[in-house]
């Protein structure tokens, strides 16, 4: 691991039961190496092997995949976090309104039958659709986005049932708006900037 740039780690034998298509590795339980390093440190290579070990499972497993995997969060539910410190705006890593610090992941507590998260009805999401329209460019011949639409319900959503046609076709909850960008060295079509005006007044 040192050779690897980890320099601190725990490890403890724990016993696996192995089941798939590598050739090197004896099929049925096996003892093995159960090794946990902070993801601050680098991720060894894919398929290491060594004189004592003949494989490396999980190496390549992001730090977001592991924790999903071992808090157990399955999509939109109601979580419980204790212990959180409210990370400024200036250091937020993400778009989030807000955006929360936990120092271990085991304070994430994801247990629909937990006391604190039982009988909790669903909350109401916002959902978006979103359209993009682009042209390629004739000097870079890229794609670039000339025109954005998105179609949004807003705070109205429940995840448990479908949606009525009279809940969601309302001017309260259902949105909409485009934006268009002017081409590189080309001008609006005539009477374009006069119409959008006078649909947004």
């Amino acid at each position: 691991l040192a050779k690897h740039g980890v320099r601190a780690f725990r490890m403890v034998p724990v016993k696996r039961a192995y089941a798939f298509e590598l050739p090197d590795v004896p099929h049925g339980e096996q003892w093995c190496l159960k090794i946990r390093y902070p993801a601050s440190e680098p991720p060894l290579p894919v398929g290491l092997k060594g004189n004592h070990f003949c494989a490396l499972f999980g190496g390549s497993q992001s730090t977001l995949e592991a924790l999903c995997l071992k808090r157990k969060l399955k999509g939109p539910s109601w979580v419980l976090l204790k212990g959180f410190q409210r990370v400024e705006d200036f250091n937020q890593v993400s778009w989030c309104k807000v955006e929360l610090s936990l120092s271990d992941p085991k304070t994430l507590v994801c247990d629909p039958g937990h006391e604190s998260l039982a009988n909790r009805p669903s909350p109401p999401l916002t959902v978006a659709s979103l359209n993009l329209k682009t042209v390629i460019n004739p000097s870079s011949h890229q794609h670039e986005v000339v025109a954005a639409s998105v179609v949004h319900l807003d705070s109205c959503v429940d995840i448990e049932a479908p949606m009525t046609q009279d809940a969601w076709n309302k001017p309260q909850v259902l949105r909409n708006f485009s934006i268009v960008r002017k081409l590189d060295g080309q001008s609006w079509p005539p009477g374009f900037e006069g119409a959008v005006e006078a649909e947004n007044t």
